[in-house]
């Protein structure tokens, strides 16, 4: 019931982590019949005031926007890439590319996880950009919505509903979800990792010379997107 309650007010749970570990062995206990619904809930004391806090969120029950499920104009469409060395990405907005890549910093980071480097590479991607997209959205008469393509189902699905499974992933889905608050509408989609157009950035290659192109048409035909879970962090 919190899951689907955030899902409609358009909440992050990624800063719930633990409620949600909760919540998830308790059910696989339930599903293995190591517990009975009569049993004692036996929450774990460190998660108390969390999931006081979550259900006190929940219960203002503020009215939510919700907008279309796909943009009305152009929008500002992000494609970003990782692979084990490095990450890259480029913003497409009306003609204008602007490109971002780089290794990963493996003197601090080492991490064989493919779906937290995707999540770290929409990371760097809006970091990137963030000045980009926030003067093309005050420059504007109405506002367009942001779409962020990626080549990986696991980051599309997380940046969706709001949180991960995995501790790292979900500390990730935070920062770029965080980041993205107070953008306007925001929508994620998949793309096949041959037709991505920054896949040779993430390598460490020069981006492919028909890069403008490639992007152009991703703006004119936009997979199907679903809309980002962004909001506010815990309060």
């Amino acid at each position: 019931t919190c899951v689907f309650a955030a899902r409609v007010l358009k909440i992050p749970l990624c800063g719930y982590y633990n409620v949600l570990k909760f919540i998830r062995r308790r059910g696989s206990a339930f599903a293995n019949d190591e517990l009975k619904l009569q049993d004692p809930a036996d929450v774990w004391p460190s998660i108390n005031k969390l999931w006081h806090d979550l259900v006190q969120r929940l219960q203002k029950n503020r009215p939510i926007q919700h907008g279309k499920s796909h943009p009305e104009h152009e929008p500002i469409t992000i494609v970003s890439d990782a692979s084990i060395t490095g990450y890259g990405a480029a913003l497409f907005y009306r003609g204008r590319v602007y490109t971002t890549a780089g290794k990963w910093p493996h003197d601090r980071f080492i991490c064989d996880d493919i779906n937290e480097l995707e999540m770290r590479a929409v990371e760097e991607a809006t970091t990137a950009f963030k000045d980009i997209i926030h003067d093309i959205i005050h420059q504007s008469e109405i506002a367009p919505s942001v779409v962020i393509l990626v080549d990986n189902s696991s980051t599309m699905h997380v940046l969706r509903k709001g949180h991960a499974r995995e501790f790292a992933f979900n500390e990730a889905t935070s920062r770029v979800l965080s980041g993205l608050a107070g953008l306007g509408d925001v929508f994620c989609g998949w793309i096949s990792t041959h037709i991505n157009p920054v896949d040779p950035l993430s390598r460490g290659l020069p981006p492919p010379e028909n890069l403008r192109s490639a992007l152009g048409a991703l703006g004119r035909r936009l997979p199907p997107l679903r809309r980002c879970c962004v909001g506010g962090g815990v309060v």
